[in-house]
């Protein structure tokens, strides 16, 4: 674990918010410093004009003094997480993301203070909601993002089926419809190309895909994801594929 640094520039890991939150995990304090440990004090929402969620590609800055936080995900359409270990303090956030036009919500007060654990008595989160406009300029359609980013398939009791869901950011009154396609080990799962959905197929040897969903409106607009698929037997006591 890294001692707390007041001042400087610091990367958060991505990590998967909805899956981090629900774990009960204790903090760690030493000489005034201490672990983020996967809860936040900030909650920033991230929407386009017409409410749709955009939060993926953006990237969230805490700025406090000299102290820079810098966030984003990949694994949630609507929120970026921050402050995990500096509750306590008033920020300016600020919100930027390729083809939109830069956002500032300045004077926020993180609630709690230091680490925040998830097990304080008074709620320690608060939720800023952002609305970005678009850019001069912008493309008609800009990206394609696909949840989740990666899948892994294997037969019962582990997951056996996977759907994808295609998040589009293109203009208002654009089909935010894809066309679904997938390379790779492809005898490894049986897949819906109308649905984006992949099922597992039992075989001797694991597999990988790619995933790609292209936009209707404009096909040098994607996004892609990644399956990987258990084969069988994967070890010596295993029972072969039936």
């Amino acid at each position: 674990m890294r001692p707390f640094q007041s001042t400087g520039v610091r990367t958060l890991p991505v990590a998967l918010a909805l899956l981090v939150s629900s774990l009960a995990v204790a903090s760690c304090n030493w000489a005034g410093g201490c672990a983020g440990v996967g809860y936040h004090a900030v909650h920033v929402t991230i929407r386009d004009q017409q409410g749709n969620p955009i939060a993926i590609g953006a990237t969230v800055t805490l700025h406090d003094g000299a102290y820079l936080e810098r966030a984003g995900t990949q694994y949630d359409p609507l929120n970026v997480y921050a402050a995990a270990d500096r509750g306590g303090r008033r920020y300016d956030i600020q919100v930027t993301k390729s083809h939109y036009n830069e956002r500032w919500v300045r004077g926020v007060r993180a609630p709690g203070g230091g680490c925040v654990t998830g097990h304080e008595e008074e709620p320690v989160t608060i939720t800023v909601p952002v609305v970005l406009t678009l850019a001069a300029g912008a493309p008609p359609v800009r990206s394609v993002s696909l949840l989740p980013p990666h899948i892994l398939l294997d037969r019962p009791p582990w997951q056996g089926v996977g759907t994808f869901t295609a998040y589009v950011d293109a203009n208002v009154g654009l089909s935010r419809d894809v066309l679904w396609r997938i390379s790779g080990d492809t005898g490894s799962v049986d897949f819906d190309a109308a649905t984006g959905t992949v099922r597992y197929r039992c075989r001797s040897r694991s597999g990988n895909l790619i995933v790609t969903a292209r936009s209707i409106e404009d096909t040098l607009v994607f996004g892609v994801a990644d399956v990987a698929v258990q084969g069988h037997p994967a070890t010596p006591a295993d029972p072969p594929c039936s």
